[in-house]
């Protein structure tokens, strides 16, 4: 449990809608272990835990001044990366464009798409990504509970003047 100076970022790993699939596959691990397979009634089991306990954990914590980002699975930790920090400046929005090209013999087609990303800059220039969305509103929705919750500002590089949120 993080303490009175420890932030805790919480992002689930899969889509919702994997989530609202899982009684689907508890229900055909059922069936399968009838049909006489446990082994795959085991598989089904484990794949159904790994939707719910996966996560993408960001810990903050402002007294030993250090910040936590790992994956979990399973309630196990991966890719578990440490930061020090003097503070923490703000928190940064910026904007994606991309384009994709995709060819065939008959036509092509050039896909565009935006993203806007929200990224927390350091006191020396280092950054953390927070969270990526299509959607600037959802983004930026999200961002201002983090940024109350570090007490920071928001800083809006989507467009060419910046602006403070």
């Amino acid at each position: 449990m993080p303490g009175p100076q420890q932030h805790r970022i919480v992002i689930p790993y899969f889509p919702p809608a994997w989530k609202y699939s899982t009684p689907v596959l508890l229900y055909g691990a059922y069936k399968v272990y009838t049909l006489g397979y446990p082994i795959w009634t085991l598989v089904l089991i484990i794949f159904t835990a790994m939707i719910f306990t996966s996560k993408y954990v960001t810990l903050i914590d402002n007294d030993k001044k250090i910040c936590l980002d790992y994956l979990t699975i399973l309630f196990i930790k991966f890719n578990k990366e440490a930061k020090k920090y003097q503070a923490i400046d703000r928190v940064v929005i910026t904007k994606g464009r991309y384009v994709k090209q995709l060819n065939s013999r008959i036509s092509s087609r050039t896909l565009k798409w935006e993203d806007y990303t929200g990224t927390l800059l350091f006191d020396d220039n280092s950054t953390l990504e927070l969270l990526t969305h299509d959607d600037p509103k959802k983004l930026i929705e999200s961002i201002r509970v983090i940024a109350a919750m570090l007490n920071v500002g928001i800083e809006d590089r989507t467009r060419r003047e910046y602006r403070w949120l």
